[in-house]
């Protein structure tokens, strides 16, 4: 007889459906008492869940949707946001305790699932299931479906097929054309990070995806001005870049 996290994991496995899994932080429980509030999520991964956050030029952007905490019966809408703000860039899923608290400081190291509900493929999610496991036996029910899960940043998981990793945030068409190496960054794009709309024409000029149905097009293009910020976030976080 299966479980109820076995159930949960079976009823999320269609084609539309994408898991982040990984370790609760200190900082994510709440351990640490710290300012950073919820669940934190690398940005890339937050991006391919919701594309719609993936605007450097907007202030902290963000995401509302519907989540079920299916391990403690909770409902809540949770909020992924992206703060980008004077010093701060990271992004995290928050409103994890309103009303009643549900991340725990002794849930640290726990095995989190997230599955975010994409109806039309480009679209922000718009729903989630969640599960965070409370012993041994539930985290092994979920490292035998993808594999073992390590502290860290966690992965993104497709159940139809295949996980996602840091790097694999470039267009479908070609996997390459948009991770850029420092040395071919553009000297302005160093000296002032690059606007959305700067992003936006790269991507059109890297990826035109002529022969591409209109929906697929702007797939790789969004994939792609990820990829080129992801690229030029990178080499600025390595060279410690200071922009104007």
């Amino acid at each position: 007889m299966a479980s109820a996290i076995e159930e949960m994991m079976d009823q999320v496995s269609d084609n539309r459906w994408r898991w982040y899994v990984k370790r609760l932080s200190a900082n994510d429980s709440g351990a640490t008492n710290s300012h950073q509030a919820g669940v934190y999520v690398p940005k890339h991964f937050l991006w391919q869940l919701f594309p719609d956050m993936a605007k450097p030029e907007r202030r902290n952007p963000d995401a509302w949707f519907s989540a079920e905490i299916k391990s403690c019966n909770e409902k809540r809408s949770l909020r992924a946001v992206w703060y980008n703000d004077k010093t701060r860039n990271e992004s995290r899923i928050t409103q994890w305790n309103r009303p009643a608290r549900v991340l725990q400081p002794d849930q640290t190291g726990a095995i989190i699932l997230l599955a975010f509900l994409i109806e039309t493929s480009g679209a922000n999610a718009t729903d989630a299931m969640i599960w965070i496991c409370q012993s041994e036996k539930e985290e092994i029910a979920v490292e035998n479906r993808i594999g073992l899960i390590e502290p860290g940043e966690g992965i993104l998981y497709s159940p139809a097929g295949g996980n996602s990793s840091a790097e694999d945030i470039t267009p479908r068409s070609d996997k390459k054309s948009c991770i850029i190496d420092t040395s071919d960054i553009p000297a302005e794009w160093r000296i002032k990070f690059p606007s959305g709309q700067t992003l936006v024409e790269a991507a059109l000029n890297m990826c035109p995806a002529k022969n591409d149905s209109p929906d697929n097009r702007l797939l790789i293009r969004r994939d792609c001005e990820t990829a080129l910020f992801y690229s030029v976030e990178k080499a600025e976080q390595e060279d410690h870049w200071n922009f104007t």
